[in-house]
């Protein structure tokens, strides 16, 4: 069973060293907890830019189609896109 840095201050005696590495032990957690806080702000931005972009893309689809009621599949969805592009790029 491996002793985690609470349990050994729990039930050993208080010195410097014991306290030095607790001490380290906290900074390298909240270091990891920085980390983490960045990673997910970043996952949350790459969530919000492909959530608003299917957004715009499904309103589309709907009044194109007229079914405002109804998601496509995101195959679907993307297929109809690119036919919306070829037919843009061959009237240019």
């Amino acid at each position: 069973m491996t002793d985690t840095m609470a349990d050994r201050l729990r039930y050993e005696r208080m010195t410097p060293e014991l306290l030095r590495d607790a001490i380290n032990e906290l900074d390298r957690q909240n270091a990891e907890i920085t980390k983490l806080k960045v990673e997910a702000e970043d996952e949350n931005r790459s969530f919000a830019l492909r959530w608003n972009a299917d957004m715009r893309a499904i309103k589309r689809w709907q009044a194109a189609t007229g079914r405002e009621l109804v998601w496509p599949d995101h195959a679907d969805l993307c297929v109809w896109l690119l036919e919306q592009l070829d037919a843009v790029e061959e009237k240019a």
